[in-house]
């Protein structure tokens, strides 16, 4: 009889009986395939023969051997029945891009051990959230970043596996951030067509209002969170594990890492950090963590009740990247006429608060700068920031002794296929002038300079 995971992937094998042995695989865990068909055939695993002996043909395959009666421990007992098949998909979501982090190398070598120790607490109800590791990013703004350790990664994405594709159905298309399919250049492409749309072709007078929210993630209200999403977990959610489900979801929002952390940054790089963008100056209700995936996926869901309202109130052509707001209207008026009521609703509904000094109005032809891009009338270019971080990598690669083009390669193509979006041809052939200054004939490009060759 297999367990097998939603997807179809065989997770877990049993082979005869009820006092049979149970087969884990995780050695192919750090290679991205971690559960293959192969790993059951006869020449690699433990095989159980016809006179009730087990041999070890490939004992070092990477197959662990457990007793089925561990599976079953203590079940009656147990507060919840979450299947061991839906932790071990949340473990495969989690190390796709965290495999070589030094948390997730320490849980898989001892993978069996530790992947039942999570299945069990949480199942029993005793499973509680570990120390996050705290740092300073300064790039692109200062920021504070809590890392979870990794077995609360793998609670994290369990809990997003099952409330994002609720979140999808439910939030608007003109929510941005963290969606599939909905990045920065769609939030960039969504303004700009809104404005071409409003103004009949930059015919008609329209303008453009940006708004942010103050110290938004740190401001987030977490028992108000909670309420609401413990309310559409009930209403949305039809699984059987709705029950744990809202007990991990309730157990994250609550948290507070900033008690039980370890910092990775001098305490001299919180210098010059505001108040409101640091956890550690704010009481228990509020704050939640940058980093933390469901902090991202909840925050689009807090958020998207201010998209409601702002439709509601007449205002169609509305779009959000985290806590960035890019409203295009046309009436003056009626946008300076909304901006206190919208200021009282999030004061009053949601406990946030308006940033008045971030507040842009202004007529569509002056542009507006929004995710990295300025929009303007027929053209969008990339941000100043965006601009002088290119020009800086490029320098760097002209000038760094005993770069081989080879090695320079990805990231100048990484930069040509970010600007090929915007209205950025001198900005590429700037580029393409410093390798032919560094390079010569080693290197060409293609048309518009989209793309750095390497010359056989």
């Amino acid at each position: 009889m297999n367990a097998r995971h939603p997807a179809g992937d065989s997770r877990i094998m049993q082979l005869g009986g009820p006092d049979s042995l149970l087969l884990l695989s995780h050695n192919g865990a750090l290679k991205g395939n971690l559960w293959s068909s192969s790993q059951y055939s006869a020449n690699n695993a433990w095989n159980v023969n016809n006179n009730g002996n087990t041999n070890n043909n490939n004992k070092y395959n990477g197959l662990t051997v457990v007793p089925l009666s561990e599976l079953n421990h203590d079940t009656k007992a147990n507060r919840y029945h979450i299947p061991l098949s839906h932790i071990l998909a949340a473990f495969d979501e989690c190390v796709k891009n965290k495999a070589k982090t030094y948390n997730a190398q320490r849980f898989v070598v001892d993978f069996e051990h530790n992947i039942m120790r999570l299945w069990r607490e949480v199942n029993s109800g005793t499973y509680k959230i570990g120390r996050s590791i705290c740092f300073i990013v300064n790039r692109p703004i200062k920021r504070e970043v809590f890392a979870a350790d990794f077995r609360d990664r793998i609670v994290h994405d369990y809990i997003c596996m099952r409330i994002n594709p609720l979140l999808e159905a439910y939030l608007p298309d003109n929510m941005c951030s963290n969606r599939t399919n909905k990045g920065t250049l769609y939030a960039i492409h969504r303004v700009a067509d809104d404005v071409m749309n409003v103004s009949r072709g930059y015919a008609n007078d329209c303008y453009i209002c940006k708004f942010d929210i103050r110290g938004f993630f740190m401001s987030i209200d977490k028992p108000l969170l909670n309420e609401k999403v413990q309310r559409f977990i009930d209403e949305r959610y039809d699984g059987k594990d709705a029950e744990p489900l809202k007990w991990l979801t309730e157990m994250v929002i609550l948290n507070c890492p900033q008690k039980h952390c370890v910092r990775r940054s001098k305490l001299t790089q919180w210098d010059g950090l505001r108040a409101d963008k640091s956890l550690f100056t704010q009481d228990d209700r509020h704050g939640m963590p940058i980093g933390n995936l469901p902090s991202q996926l909840l925050a689009n869901f807090l958020l998207s009740d201010v998209i409601r309202f702002v439709k509601e109130s007449g205002f169609s052509c509305i779009t959000q990247y985290v806590d960035d707001f890019v409203l295009v209207h046309e009436s003056l008026d009626e946008i300076r006429a909304f901006l206190p009521r919208l200021r009282a609703f999030l004061k009053d509904h949601l406990g946030l608060e308006l940033h008045t000094n971030k507040t842009y109005l202004q007529h569509y032809r002056k542009g507006v700068s929004f995710v990295g891009g300025i929009i303007k009338p027929y053209r969008i270019y990339t941000s100043s920031r965006t601009r002088r971080k290119m020009e800086a990598k490029m320098w760097w690669l002209a000038h760094k002794a005993n770069l081989k083009p080879q090695e320079a390669l990805a990231s100048v193509n990484s930069y040509l296929g970010l600007t090929r979006h915007f209205s950025a041809y001198r900005m590429r052939e700037r580029a393409a002038r410093l390798m032919f200054e560094r390079y010569g004939n080693a290197v060409y490009f293609n048309e518009n300079y989209h793309k750095m060759i390497i010359a056989k």
